[in-house]
């Protein structure tokens, strides 16, 4: 109980009453069915990145497949803010992690001393652009990638971390000669879609999604905007190789 009381507490502290209500709302519709509201988001790379260091002394880098380990501890925050999904989850949670990294993706993180504090991740050839049981894929072209998970760990939060950490990614794409980033945020996440905001990101489109228990696919609309590249069927066939391998 009291893990819960805090997450609604954190709720309020950084996202606000209006995000509260939204994630209140969506808890107590979940016996039926799952139901969200996405920010789609995209930036053109070849404008100049500007830097936003954190408000806390943090160094960012690019995570390999030896820090899974690490990573893997860190999002059982992301995935369980209560804690506690047991060893067989966390288990299964290492095999994700390293299959990212084999897939070509890269993971930009935060570290506090040797401590990792915060990561984010970047796709290049195709991933789920909703959670990965509703069946929403983008699948990206030639200079396209799609970053996401990103996520600050409690004490870090609020000091800057998330913006620093994605400036530094979105150089990092920009240098290797990426075009079009895309990400997208639930609209009760507001210091995500803040941080992206003030990087100078493009609204293209608000998505709502609703999929009722035992449904075998899931109803999007698009509220606002275009809900393109975020709404594929499937991913590809075969997957093609992520394309930073020929790009250093």
């Amino acid at each position: 109980m009291r893990w819960y009381w805090q997450g609604i507490l954190d709720t309020f502290r950084y996202e606000g009453a209006t995000a509260l209500f939204l994630r209140l709302l969506a808890k107590g519709l979940r016996p039926f069915a799952r139901v969200g509201l996405v920010k789609l988001y995209r930036t053109d790379l070849r404008q100049p990145v500007a830097s936003h260091p954190a408000n806390t002394p943090i160094e960012v880098v690019e995570a390999t497949e030896a820090d899974a380990d690490q990573l893997v501890a860190v999002m059982e925050g992301y995935f369980n803010p209560r804690g506690g999904l047991g060893r067989g989850w966390l288990l299964r949670l290492r095999p994700r992690v390293v299959g990212r990294f084999q897939r070509g993706w890269r993971c930009f993180v935060a570290k506090a001393g040797q401590e990792i504090i915060h990561y984010n991740w970047m796709a290049f050839d195709w991933a789920d652009s909703l959670e990965p049981e509703l069946g929403c894929f983008i699948v990206l072209r030639e200079g396209e990638v799609f970053c996401l998970d990103g996520y600050t760990r409690e004490p870090w939060r609020g000091k800057g971390v998330h913006t620093a950490v994605l400036s530094e990614m979105l150089a990092f794409l920009r240098e290797r000669g990426y075009r079009t980033a895309y990400t997208n945020v639930a609209v009760e996440k507001k210091s995500a879609w803040k941080t992206h905001e003030r990087l100078g990101w493009d609204l293209s489109g608000i998505m709502l999604y609703v999929r009722l228990r035992g449904a075998h696919r899931t109803w999007v609309w698009p509220v606002a905007g275009t809900l393109e590249p975020f709404v594929e069927e499937s991913p590809p066939p075969v997957a093609f190789p992520e394309r930073s391998r020929t790009r250093g």
